[in-house]
């Protein structure tokens, strides 16, 4: 029984054994199989050189430049080189060579070999951002000589800074404008704005407030910078705003039509002879303005250029469009008679209107206060004429005209009591003009007296019918 034991046991190990060896060589039997169908007298690698693309890295806190590491295969059939790098932005279509990079093009690679290469070029303004803030892939392509080159898809980091409000208001001033920039929560990184720029005039960083560079991380709140700008000659005009950050990023505002200009103009000045101490000034803000603008100031320009402030207008006086408003301003012109003034108004937002110039009241001040024609004497008229207060002087009287309604001038030469005559301050005297009236009946006329340094004083009346 024990013999029977020993050689069943025998026969199993034998079994074992067999079936091993069977699958052995049933492995090696399909192995063989396998590759003579693939390669019957050897393996078929690649004929040409062949190149693969192992990685391409952007850097979100640089955008310009990234890297690329290539890599010759083990079975690539002998070294290659690499002629020229691009990238591809699938949003626009466009190919961007790198025409800079490190190490420098062409380069050599040996098999078996891998280069990073730094690629300079700046894909900040290919970010391809379309709402809703997603960004398109870019394509990196490698061409080699005598090869095939290779082709590698990746996604750069998205910085969604925009500039979401830019304020020209001319209500506020004319000698600046805001900008608003916000990083939106949605961007890969912090940014530091270094610059904000105009495609009309150079804007430098003392002109910026806050100062630059300024940081602005993803979902921080909206800041607003205050630029120190001069607009008036660009009101009405179209403008760009752009900024520029420490990283490459940049930002843009669609064209923006600054608003028109104020229509502000004085209307009138007025020298009342009565009080020689003041003048009066009406300034009016046109229906066509754009906004409110506040007075605060206001100037008067004498013949020999000096300048005189007449009046601070504290607070500012709010003028809205298609409205008026008068001001006293306070400068004795006693003495400064018969003479040039330009008046100038200002304002807080720096409108500023000057009037055509004015001449202030003469020395002499004469008033014709009555001119009489009598239905029962035709042949004269009565003129009195008064040397007002208000005059500094005695008034020598040398000329009386009429003038008719269609222009004609008559010099009355026969007058009584005769000329030249003098009025003393504050005298009257009724002149007997002759003059054969009754062919103008109806007719408007202006009768004049002059004195001798050509001030005068005017009357108009319409002459009766006998």
């Amino acid at each position: 029984m024990q013999l029977v034991h020993d050689v069943r046991g025998v026969s199993k190990l034998v079994l074992i054994l067999l079936l091993l060896i069977d699958f052995v060589l049933g492995a090696i039997l399909s192995y063989i199989w396998t590759m003579g169908f693939y390669a019957p007298q050897e393996f078929h690698l690649p004929k040409q050189a062949n190149i693969t693309i192992e990685n391409v890295e952007f850097f979100a806190q640089n955008a310009s430049f990234f890297d690329l590491t290539v890599l010759n295969p083990s079975y690539s059939n002998s070294s290659i080189k690499i002629t020229k790098i691009a990238a591809r932005t699938t949003d626009d279509n466009r190919v961007h060579v790198i025409n800079v990079s490190s190490p420098p093009l062409p380069h050599t690679l040996e098999r078996s070999a891998s280069q990073t290469f730094r690629c300079n070029w700046n894909w900040a303004n290919y970010t391809g951002i379309k709402l809703p803030y997603t960004t398109a892939p870019v394509e990196i392509l490698v061409f080699i000589e005598d090869g095939s080159g290779a082709t590698f898809q990746d996604l750069r980091p998205v910085v969604n800074l925009l500039i979401s409000e830019v304020n020209f208001n001319s209500s506020l001033s004319l000698t600046y404008f805001n900008v608003t920039v916000q990083n939106l929560e949605s961007s890969a990184t912090y940014v530091n704005i270094t610059s904000i720029s105009l495609d009309v005039a150079n804007i430098t960083r003392d002109m910026v407030t806050p100062s630059l560079p300024f940081g602005l991380a993803p979902g921080d709140p909206p800041a607003t910078f205050r630029v120190s700008w001069n607009w008036t000659d660009f009101q009405g005009k179209e403008v760009t705003i752009g900024l520029r950050t420490l990283q490459g990023y940049l930002a843009s505002s669609r064209r923006l039509t600054l608003s028109r200009p104020v229509s502000l103009e004085i209307t009138d000045v007025l020298f009342g002879p009565s009080n020689t101490s003041r003048f009066s000034v009406t300034v009016r803000n046109n229906e066509t303005s754009p906004g409110f603008v506040s007075v605060n100031e206001i100037f008067l320009t004498m013949e020999n250029g000096t300048t005189v402030k007449v009046l601070d207008v504290s607070p500012p006086h709010v003028l809205q469009p298609n409205a008026s408003a008068s001001f006293i301003g306070v400068w004795d012109w006693t003495h400064y008679r018969n003479q040039t003034v330009i008046v100038t108004v200002n304002t807080v937002q720096g409108f500023s209107v000057s009037s055509s110039p004015q001449i202030t009241p003469p020395p002499i001040i004469l008033e014709i206060i009555a001119v009489d024609f009598n239905p029962i004497n035709t042949t004269s008229f009565n003129v009195t004429v008064v040397n007002t207060p208000f005059s500094l002087r005695a008034a020598n009287i040398t000329r009386i005209t009429i003038t008719l309604q269609n222009g004609t001038v008559i010099e009355i030469s026969s007058v009584e009591p005769s000329l030249p005559r003098e009025l003393a301050l504050y005298e009257s005297v009724v002149f007997t003009c002759v003059f054969e009236w009754v062919n103008y009946s109806g007719m408007d006329a202006t009768v004049t007296a002059y004195t001798v340094e050509g001030f005068k004083a005017a009357f108009t009346v319409e002459i009766p019918t006998p």
